[in-house]
């Protein structure tokens, strides 16, 4: 134990820590909310267009002069129709997308996977239940 061994590197895998994901990110909520990120906020259109691909796995935000979404400051829309069309192309909500921008200042969103929800652990019935609970506390009537 008190014998020093020579280190040698080869011996170990070392570990970085991970670098930290792009935040430019469209999501859509179970409410009809459509947000967009704050980082990605001021680098699109202040009017823009949104459109979604066949299958509901890509977006498009493209910029639309006249008659396109005028983004508030706190990148939030409402708009249930939106919201009804991701679903209707069998995208469960809440969904986010990863943007990333093309060379003409489109941006294009891909569908990132759903987080995995942690399973539940039921805790076993004990084999001697508790005889006294919260009844033996009570007064007697």
């Amino acid at each position: 134990m008190d014998e020093i061994r020579a280190f040698d590197k080869a011996n170990y895998e070392w570990f970085l820590p991970q670098g930290r994901k792009s935040s430019y990110t469209v999501s859509f909520t179970v409410c009809g909310k459509c947000n967009i990120s704050s980082k990605l906020l001021p680098l699109i259109p202040a009017s823009i267009t949104i459109g979604i691909c066949c299958d509901g796995k890509e977006i498009v935000l493209a910029e639309k002069e006249e008659s396109g979404y005028k983004l508030p400051k706190s990148g939030s829309l409402r708009d249930p129709n939106l919201t009804r069309a991701i679903v209707e192309r069998g995208i469960s909500l809440p969904a986010r997308y990863q943007m990333k921008q093309l060379e003409d200042g489109v941006w294009v969103g891909t569908l990132c996977d759903p987080p995995q929800a942690a399973g539940v652990t039921k805790k076993p019935i004990p084999k001697r239940p508790r005889k006294s609970g919260l009844a033996a506390m009570m007064p007697v009537e």
